[in-house]
């Protein structure tokens, strides 16, 4: 929905702005981001500054480099959890997984695996646990190499520790948390 600003500035070149001013200051491009998430998270920014109007948000960022790395930060949507997408773990282990196995037939290099957008690292691990235990079942021994990236340096040093709080009982079966977590 396009509407006009004060100054005739419609709401998507205001959003433009927005994107200009992050992409300037974290060399991070939100411009394809879906819009109702960018637009709760700036809203969300407004509020906290009791900010009614985008341009008067516009100036602010302008003018506060803080504000800009916060907005940044809420935009680094953090969601994730153990074998969130339990259909796609199902997937790699009964085609992906055995599709390694012939790809590696001959060959002593490892298995790799990138995730992408790791947040606080349960996507990475929950990729150790579903092959480790693949790997089990075929008997087989393999060199493994998961390289997790985010843009959030913050989230990555979550997932380097490996701390994770107890209400992962709901995502993690007892037998994983005996075998995979002290």
């Amino acid at each position: 929905e396009l509407h006009l600003e004060p100054g005739g500035d419609t709401k998507a070149a205001q959003m433009g702005q927005i994107f200009f001013i992050l992409r300037r200051a974290t060399r991070v491009d939100f411009s394809e981001y879906k819009p109702p998430t960018i637009g709760r998270r700036v809203a969300r920014r407004m509020a906290l500054h009791k900010i009614e109007k985008l341009t008067d948000y516009v100036a602010l960022l302008q003018k506060d480099r803080e504000e800009v790395g916060m907005l940044y930060q809420d935009l680094l949507i953090n969601v994730t959890s153990f074998f969130r997408d339990e259909p796609a773990f199902e997937a790699l282990r009964t085609v992906v997984y055995p599709e390694f196995l012939k790809i590696r037939d001959h060959t002593t290099l490892p298995i790799r695996i990138w995730v992408p957008g790791c947040s606080t690292g349960e996507e990475p691990y929950s990729h150790a646990i579903a092959l480790s235990e693949f790997l089990s079942e075929e008997r087989v021994e393999a060199n493994v190499q998961i390289f997790g990236t985010d843009l959030s340096d913050s989230a990555v040093q979550r997932a380097r520790s490996g701390l994770y709080k107890e209400t992962i009982e709901s995502d993690v079966s007892p037998v994983r948390l005996r075998r995979f977590f002290h």
